[in-house]
């Protein structure tokens, strides 16, 4: 099998192939090796394909992209806002479309992650009050005050 190793030498890529024999990388179960996309180095292992299905599971659960948004800071406070969406890959293009944005609005992408469980159910409890075409903030007064919470439904 024959793998390709980068390195950078004044902003120049150069490609080096290297012949990996596949019996010595059936010997490594864990470890480093360099990504084919820019060579940097990621960490593999070996896992039970049970925990495998289940991570793939979790790609199609509620994501949130946390980003820090310094349009409206004043001296000791900003906005930390957290978009919800359902999906991993939704999720990474909203922090890409965010990211890209930013030249017009101060916002940094500071995290991608699953959706706690709560957090899931209110979510799907509140976007039920918000058609695409609405632009009103609800505070979360307001919401407990509407007794939305007793009404989520169940995440899956």
């Amino acid at each position: 099998m024959k793998r390709l190793l980068h390195s950078t030498t004044n902003a120049t890529i150069k490609r080096t192939p290297l012949i990996i024999k596949k019996n010595a990388m059936k010997q490594i179960c864990n470890g480093w090796t360099a990504n084919d996309y820019d060579g940097t180095p990621y960490h593999f292992e070996h896992i039970p394909k049970k925990e495998a299905e289940l991570a793939k599971e979790m790609k199609e659960c509620v994501h949130v992209v946390e980003t820090i948004n310094w349009t409206l800071a004043d001296k000791s406070t900003v906005h930390l806002n957290k978009y919800f969406t359902f999906g991993l890959s939704r999720a990474i293009g909203l922090a890409t479309q965010i990211e890209i944005n930013s030249i017009e609005v101060a916002e940094d992408v500071v995290t991608i992650r699953l959706a706690t469980t709560q957090e899931a159910k209110k979510w799907f409890a509140i976007k039920e009050l918000f058609p695409k075409q609405r632009e009103l903030a609800i505070s979360d007064e307001e919401i407990q005050k509407a007794k939305i919470s007793t009404q989520i439904k169940t995440a899956k």
